[in-house]
């Protein structure tokens, strides 16, 4: 709720937010290229991976 709040009244902080997230993602899909891949039996589960 806090942040909510906080971007509420400062949207100015929401861009470098989104540019750090992305960094983040970037950098891990970087680090862990197969990530996306990765089936978790009984969760991931699809016909496809039967």
């Amino acid at each position: 709720k806090e942040y909510i709040k906080k971007l509420a009244e400062n949207p100015n902080l929401i861009p470098g937010i989104y540019n750090y997230c992305d960094r983040l993602r970037r950098k891990t899909e970087t680090l862990f290229p197969d990530a996306r891949a990765f089936v978790r039996p009984g969760f991931d589960s699809t016909e496809k991976h039967r």
